[in-house]
């Protein structure tokens, strides 16, 4: 989507960066989702060193759906070791980051996962940036987000284009040696749009603000890269419903159905009640103290996700459950005789399973294949590469094993973007790039030792 933008010089500080530096197309750790691929990039390590692989931990042992928060990630930080150095650091609305920890400068976490309040460090920063900036970690017509919705396109625009005005007034008030900004509405937008002219604007204000921030800070190294690519969705694959069909996921019997089919008859599901919570101004005060609430309810469609699924299972009985995206976690003590097996008997399912000529899995792989570290075994067993064209969804509920795309437009595929230019980067190619080298790349330029424990290479 972006060269054909680059050529036609409608992103032209972009433009100038690619031409001037580096470019590659950038490799990133399955799955390719926001949680982890951050925390990827921030430790310069895989998954299995961090110990979380997605939106939602499952225990198949203790039989627990959990949703990680910033302290469930094992691993230092490429702004705790520059800050040990005597480095001022700012991190500005990164995902993963919520609730925000103490630096050598800055931390303002953002969204998905980040509250509307308890987001920044150190105090006194959330109550400038919301006076000074208007500042939301989310758009507050986010849950109306659609093409006919000007009001709420306006809201995304405006917050991306003030992102990188209190970057640049950051930056020079905490006199940073090293400054981190993420954009991450333009992914919102790509989920909602799959292409078009609103994905254009977000971009060209991207470009605009790479270029003010360029400009006031003209000696330093730039490295501007995605935490995973997009594509469009042609079909949506409920891995749930398929492992249930094929016999590898038991639901208990309960009363649930009948409480649900009630909620949906009475408009109780969690689009109508997320937007009524935001309307009333209690979104943020639900979602802090009572995290779990809005999975009781069912989705739109009636289906249950992350810890809502929880109670759904039989977790005595079945032999396999899935998260949304990619990951899917084996029971190994009811498969402890044929474990392998198994997991080459999906493999070959799921490999060779197409809907209207749309392959589901580019590739499924082993967790041995990709992770590595102290939390392999907490790992999901099996990892789908989603395919060209298949969002893939976690939840539990839904009636059929293939979908149309409703909601979301575009999904995230496993090759993103990577730009770099300045003082350390000559132009020329690069023969590769990994979201885990972009760490160890980071502390080459500032001088310092790489730990063993990483998992990339510098690229300089």
């Amino acid at each position: 989507m972006l060269q054909p933008w680059l050529d036609q010089g409608l992103l032209p500080n972009l433009a100038a960066i690619q031409k001037k530096g580096v470019s590659h197309p950038l490799n990133v750790c399955l799955p390719p989702v926001t949680s982890p691929n951050w925390k990827c990039f921030s430790t310069g390590k895989n998954p299995g060193k961090l110990g979380v692989f997605w939106w939602e931990n499952i225990d198949i042992e203790k039989q627990k759906i959990t949703v990680p928060t910033s302290s469930d990630f094992y691993g230092q930080e490429i702004w705790d070791i520059l800050g040990a150095a005597g480095y001022k650091v700012g991190v500005l609305n990164m995902p993963t980051c919520y609730p925000p920890r103490e630096v050598n400068g800055f931390m303002v976490a953002g969204g998905p996962d980040a509250l509307e309040s308890g987001f920044a460090w150190p105090d006194g920063l959330e109550k400038e940036l919301k006076e000074k900036y208007q500042w939301r970690v989310l758009p507050k017509t986010i849950d109306s987000l659609n093409a006919n919705n000007q009001a709420a396109l306006r809201e995304i625009y405006d917050l991306i284009e003030k992102r990188f005005v209190a970057a640049i007034d950051l930056a020079k008030k905490y006199q940073l040696d090293f400054l981190q900004v993420t954009v991450y509405l333009v992914n919102v937008l790509r989920h909602f749009f799959a292409v078009g002219e609103p994905i254009l604007q977000a971009w060209r204000l991207i470009d605009q603000g790479i270029g003010k921030i360029v400009q006031e800070f003209p000696e330093a190294d730039w490295i501007i890269f995605s935490d995973h690519g997009s594509g469009e969705i042609k079909v949506k694959f409920n891995v749930n419903q398929w492992l249930k069909e094929q016999g590898y996921l038991v639901l208990k019997d309960s009363q649930r159905d009948f409480q649900k089919n009630i909620w949906l008859k009475m408009g109780l599901h969690q689009g109508n009640l997320s937007k009524t919570a935001a309307r009333l101004g209690l979104k943020d005060y639900l979602k802090k103290h009572f995290p779990k609430l809005k999975f009781l309810f069912p989705t739109p469609s009636g289906a249950s996700a992350k810890t809502a699924k929880e109670g759904l299972i039989d977790w005595e009985k079945s032999l396999a459950v899935a998260s949304g995206q990619g990951p899917i976690y084996i029971n190994y003590q009811l498969s402890i005789i044929n474990y392998q097996s198994l997991r080459e008997e999906i493999i070959y399912k799921l490999e060779n399973l197409q809907y209207n000529g749309v392959k589901i899995a580019k590739k499924v792989y082993q967790k041995e294949e990709i992770y590595s570290g102290e939390f392999l075994n907490k790992a999901p067993d099996l990892i789908i590469d989603q395919g060209e064209g298949t969002h893939i969804s976690g939840a539990i509920g839904f009636k059929d094993v293939f979908e149309a795309p409703r909601k979301w437009m575009g999904e995230n595929q496993r090759v993103g973007i990577f730009l770099a230019a300045g003082p350390s980067f000559a132009p020329g190619k690069l023969e590769r790039a990994d979201i885990l080298d972009i760490a160890p790349t980071i502390l080459q330029i500032f001088g310092l030792p790489i730990p063993e424990d990483y998992d990339g290479k510098p690229l300089l």
